[in-house]
């Protein structure tokens, strides 16, 4: 069993290295090599139990109309569309968009940084 989680974890890692997209799995296997590299004994299903309560609690929040910030990275918050015009691009012609409530996303100060640093 030791050998066959040394081998998904060597995979994990090289997958991370090669990808162009970091999934929310290759994260928490990262931070759970992390933590048991610093003596934590936490189970990759408890990691995971712990992961999907915290993605739940951001929808609760959202769903009381509350705005949830994680440091250094996102705000999500609830705001109000207006109802407006649109035109349907195949012929052209007018439709009417209702007001709606939309989860705004907005970058917090490493991802800008990072934008910052990519445009320069």
């Amino acid at each position: 069993m030791e050998k066959l989680n040394k081998e998904i974890e060597k995979e994990v890692d090289e997958s991370m290295e090669n990808a162009e997209v970091v999934t929310h799995h290759m994260l928490l296997h990262k931070l759970h090599k992390q933590l048991k590299e610093d003596g934590y004994n936490i189970t990759q299903p408890a990691l995971w139990k712990y992961f999907n309560m915290f993605a739940d609690d951001i929808v609760n929040a959202l769903e009381d109309g509350k705005a949830v910030k994680i440091a250094k990275l996102v705000e999500f918050k609830y705001q109000d569309r207006s109802p407006r015009t649109a035109r349907n691009p195949q012929n052209g012609e007018p439709i009417a968009v209702p007001a709606k409530k939309v989860v705004k996303v907005r970058p917090l100060s490493e991802i800008t940084k990072l934008t910052k640093i990519i445009e320069e």
